[in-house]
């Protein structure tokens, strides 16, 4: 019985343990990303690192007027 409730304490002890972890994890993480916008904020002219990955190529296509429009514009 002893045993049993030794195992249920020390059961315990680390489901707080590990929910601790977890917590300080989040908040450390969420300073890490409060610090990197203050740093952005602080100097405006900073240069950010945009990769060519990043950037979405499109191709644009000139856009010919219906002739069927045109006319009707001229009368």
């Amino acid at each position: 019985m002893i045993r049993l409730m030794i195992f249920i304490l020390i059961a315990i002890f680390a489901y707080i343990a590990f929910k601790m972890f977890r917590f300080l994890k989040k908040i450390s993480k969420a300073a890490d990303n409060t610090q990197r916008e203050s740093k952005f904020r602080r100097n405006p002219n900073s240069k950010i690192n945009i990769k060519k990955e990043d950037i979405i190529e499109a191709d644009f296509e000139e856009i010919e007027p219906d002739k069927s429009e045109s006319k009707t514009s001229k009368q």
